[in-house]
């Protein structure tokens, strides 16, 4: 029997560039599912019933470490907490409220999850605004422009 030279496919241009080509395709697709974490600062916002002002100084914003993909990451949007507070129920001057600020307070996009956060309680103190009339009585300096005049 004379052995016949077999012709292997390995060599051939086209495979090689199609298996370069599938071999950097699975590795891009690999990378972006990848677990990726970033730090944000997430503004705080806290919205007073009406005829009510805050008392006592709240942070403005707080740190939170997010997770997910890294496309996930590097294209999130602007996130806030914003909270709302309703009417106190007694019949008070003032009021005081401690809020939890859970993970999920935070809206992150599906696929982005909140692992540390670095404030979980805020205390509101809030005050009923009153109005207040005081009478005021102007006193006028010097002579007035020419062409006006100041009429009682």
């Amino acid at each position: 029997m004379i052995p016949h030279k077999v012709k292997t496919r390995w060599f051939d241009p086209v495979t090689m560039i199609i298996s370069l080509l599938f071999g950097f395709l699975i590795w891009v697709y690999v990378d972006a599912r990848r677990l990726d974490s970033k730090t944000v600062s997430v503004p705080l916002q806290i919205r007073l019933p009406a005829g009510w002002e805050l008392s006592n100084e709240i942070p403005s914003s707080f740190r939170a470490v997010l997770q997910g993909t890294r496309l996930q990451i590097e294209s999130l949007p602007d996130l806030r907490v914003v909270i709302d507070l309703e009417q106190p129920k007694q019949d008070l001057d003032t009021a005081q409220v401690k809020l939890e600020l859970k993970p999920s307070d935070i809206r992150t996009p599906p696929g982005v999850v909140v692992v540390e956060q670095d404030l979980r309680w805020v205390e509101v103190t809030m005050s009923r605004l009153v109005p207040e009339y005081v009478a005021v009585v102007p006193r006028t300096v010097g002579a007035p422009a020419k062409g006006y005049r100041v009429q009682r």
